[in-house]
């Protein structure tokens, strides 16, 4: 089974928030071979802000999908907050997709590695 974290702020530059860089100051750790997408709505492309959240999991040793997802929600949804834009749909399943392929091999690998002796890897540093 899966976990999932979702964050969300209304600044662009989240990252600047003393309790978001407090927050991965204690917990980077629980980043580290996991696998994060980005996903943005609004007007604008929010293209820094997914550079920042990808900056900032690279920093905690977890890996990113190489796209990011982008739609302006005013348009996306209907008056009921139903997803009524099928382009939007499509991206949303890609992305589910590659998080659920990729993200499993990524950890499977990371996994191993943790419970290999194997020096010449990153997970080492995170054996117990």
């Amino acid at each position: 089974m899966g976990r999932c974290l979702c964050a969300g702020h209304a600044r662009l530059s989240w990252l600047h928030v003393g309790r978001d860089e407090n927050f991965l100051d204690y917990h980077w750790k629980e980043f580290a071979g996991k696998l994060f997408a980005y996903l943005y709505t609004s007007h604008e492309k929010g293209l820094t802000a997914m550079e920042q959240m990808r900056t900032a999991v690279r920093q905690c040793y977890g890996w990113s999908l190489p796209y990011g997802l982008s739609f302006d929600g005013g348009e996306a949804f209907d008056a009921n907050d139903q997803l009524a834009s099928e382009s939007v749909a499509a991206r949303v399943r890609m992305m589910a997709r590659d998080l659920s392929i990729y993200g499993a091999l990524l950890r499977d690998q990371f996994t191993r590695d943790l419970q290999g002796d194997t020096a010449d890897t990153f997970a080492a540093r995170y054996r117990q």
